[in-house]
């Protein structure tokens, strides 16, 4: 299956393919993998250098300095001192690579203005008249926009020979799914299901445990007949916890108050013995 970085080595190596499209491209393979050297590269190369930032020897070559005659014509600046050419003629070239490669145009030269300030120090130490401009040809232009795809291609190379692949990085850690609870049927005879995306459980609410109260001591069925002498030891048990019930009936309105409606929704749900079972409690 093709991968981002493979795609990269594909379009590095289309000449069809704009530079600043491969580039934005490249940006992404080299956050993705971890790579802010070449991040940062690939970010002056579409955004341009800035001034106090060393280009890289490909954007530092031999320029013409030429300037305007009345026509608009670009005509050579003639030099009595061949340092002093030398100095004037070497170009720092940190446009954004985009822009180079759209005013390619072939057999016509590129022109780059100095700041205002530069040419006008230039003209006095000249003693010129007409502005100053460097000038590039197109095949140097050229040259520099194939040496940022050689690069490009070889550093896409290198991480592909070491067998770092994006799709083998580690993915961050997902966010837990919520869990959801589904009350079928009521407690009696029913069943409780606990259930995420990743699995399933359920427990079934056995006969045994239908038999204990919500207090979690044994409790008969309401629905099951009690046999005289049970029901007679049953009601002296709560006769003799009425008086308890009596002095703490205060504090159930503030648990069903605290628990809201969602507790009676489960208490009316478990098929009215909850219910019947606190009415006891409270004496009717």
């Amino acid at each position: 299956m093709p991968t981002p970085l493979s795609d990269l080595i594909a379009l590095a190596s289309d000449p069809t393919v704009k530079t600043a499209d491969l580039l934005r491209k490249a940006l992404v393979v080299a956050r993705r993998l971890k790579q802010p050297e070449w991040a940062t590269w690939i970010g002056y190369e579409l955004q341009g250098y800035p001034d106090e930032v060393e280009l890289p020897p490909y954007r530092q070559m031999r320029c013409e300095l030429m300037a305007r005659d009345s026509a608009r014509r670009l005509i050579p600046i003639q030099f009595d001192d061949p340092q002093v050419a030398y100095l004037y003629t070497w170009c720092r070239c940190g446009q954004p690579v985009g822009p180079l490669e759209e005013a390619v145009i072939p057999g016509k030269p590129l022109s780059f203005c100095f700041a205002a300030d530069v040419a006008v120090e230039m003209m006095q130490a000249l003693r010129i008249s007409r502005v100053p401009e460097r000038v590039l040809g197109v095949n140097q232009v050229r040259g520099l926009i194939d040496a940022v795809r050689d690069k490009l291609l070889s550093w896409a190379l290198d991480l592909a020979e070491a067998g770092i692949e994006e799709d083998k990085m580690p993915s961050p850690p997902q966010p837990l799914a919520p869990v959801t609870f589904h009350i079928e049927g009521g407690f009696h005879g029913g069943q409780v299901m606990v259930s995420s995306p990743g699995g399933q459980q359920q427990q079934t609410v056995t006969g045994e445990q239908k038999a204990a109260g919500p207090s979690g001591l044994a409790q008969g069925s309401t629905d099951a007949p009690r046999q005289p002498a049970d029901l007679d030891t049953w009601q002296r048990e709560q006769d003799s916890l009425k008086p308890h019930v009596a002095t703490a009936k205060r504090k159930w309105p503030l648990i069903v108050v605290l628990a809201g409606s969602s507790l009676l929704a489960v208490l009316q749900g478990a098929g009215g013995g909850v219910l019947k079972w606190l009415a006891s409690l409270s004496g009717g």
